[in-house]
C-alpha cells in the first residue's frame, strides 16, 4: 500500500522516477541539492539536515508530501499552472515562482514561506497566487497578485505588505478585511459586492493613489492620520470604525475631485484641493 522507496545517496541533482512512490534524499557534500519531482502523488523526505534542497514540482497539480529539514532553508519551485493545494509540504520555507507564473496553494502554505521569496516578474508580467482553504492571508515580497477563494467561516484576513500588491476576493460569502497597515498603497483590493467587506488603515496610511473596489466598511487605528481620494471616501457607505475621540480622534485627509460626506467616527477632515475650484 505504500508502495516503492529510493534511498538517494551521494552527490548530485536528483530526478524523480515513475512509480516509484517515495524518495529519502541522504547528505550531499555541497550542502545543495536540487530534486526535480515528475510525478504528481511522489513523496520525497530529506535526511540531511546540513542540505539547502530545492523541491521543483513544475507546473504540477501536486499531491504528494514534501518534507525539508527544520535546519536549513530548503525552496519549492513552481512554474504556471502549478497547484499545490491537495499536498502537505513542510519544513520548506523559501518559494520560487517562474516569471510571470499562475499558481494555487492554501493558505497555510502561503503563510508557512517565511524565507526568501523569488518571483522575478513585474507589473503586468508579475506572478499570481490563487489561495485555497480558511485562513488568514499574508502576501508575499514580489507577488504582484493575489486571488482569494473562499473560506468556509465566512471571514478572512488579508495584511498586504507590499505597496503594489494587487488582491481579489473572488467569494461571494466570505467577508474580507484587507489590512494595508501605513503604506502608501498603490495597487488593487477588490472586494465582492454582496458581502460587507473592511478596509483597515493605520497611521500614515495613503491609499489615494490605489483603486479600492467593492470594500464598503472602514476600520481605522486609534489616532490615525490617513489619506484617500474624495470619490473613495464616499464609497465607505458601511460601518466605519474609529475608537480615537475628541483630541485623540482620527483625521483623514481628503485628495482629488469630488464632494465629501464626513464619515462617522471620524473627528476630522483635511481638504486639499479640487481641480474644478468648486
Amino acid at each position: 500500500a505504500g508502495g516503492e522507496t529510493v534511498l538517494i545517496t551521494g552527490d548530485g541533482a536528483v530526478t524523480t522516477l515513475a512509480e516509484i512512490e517515495n524518495y529519502i534524499i541522504g547528505d550531499e557534500s555541497s550542502d545543495a541539492r536540487t530534486v526535480t519531482v515528475t510525478q504528481p502523488d511522489t513523496n520525497v523526505t530529506v535526511a540531511s539536515n546540513t542540505d539547502a534542497v530545492t523541491f521543483d514540482v513544475g507546473a504540477q497539480n501536486y499531491t504528494g508530501t514534501i518534507t525539508g529539514e527544520a535546519t536549513v532553508s530548503d525552496t519549492l519551485s513552481l512554474d504556471t499552472g502549478a497547484d499545490v493545494s491537495d499536498s502537505a509540504i513542510t519544513n520548506v520555507d523559501a518559494l520560487t515562482l517562474a516569471s510571470g507564473a499562475s499558481v494555487r496553494m492554501t493558505a497555510q502554505q502561503n503563510q508557512n514561506f517565511t524565507g526568501a521569496i523569488i518571483a522575478p516578474g513585474i507589473g503586468i508580467n508579475g506572478e499570481t497566487i490563487t489561495i485555497n482553504g480558511n485562513g488568514g492571508v499574508t502576501t508575499l515580497a514580489h507577488i504582484e497578485n493575489y486571488s482569494i477563494e473562499d473560506d468556509s467561516t465566512n471571514v478572512r484576513a488579508v495584511t498586504i505588505i507590499q505597496t503594489n500588491t494587487n488582491v481579489t476576493a473572488t467569494s461571494n460569502t466570505d467577508a474580507v478585511t484587507f489590512d494595508v497597515g501605513t503604506q502608501t498603497y498603490t495597487g488593487t483590493i477588490t472586494g465582492d459586492s454582496t458581502v460587507n467587506d473592511t478596509l483597515i488603515l493605520d497611521n500614515g496610511a495613503d491609499v489615494s493613489g490605489g483603486a479600492i473596489v467593492h470594500v464598503d466598511a472602514l476600520t481605522l487605528a486609534s489616532g490615525a492620520s490617513v489619506r484617500m481620494t474624495a470619490q473613495q471616501n464616499q464609497n465607505f457607505t458601511g460601518a466605519v470604525t474609529a475608537d480615537g475621540t475628541g483630541i485623540n480622534g482620527e483625521t483623514i485627509t481628503i485628495t482629488g475631485d469630488g464632494t465629501v460626506t464626513t464619515l462617522a467616527n471620524v473627528e476630522n477632515y483635511i481638504i486639499e484641493d479640487d481641480s474644478t475650484d468648486i
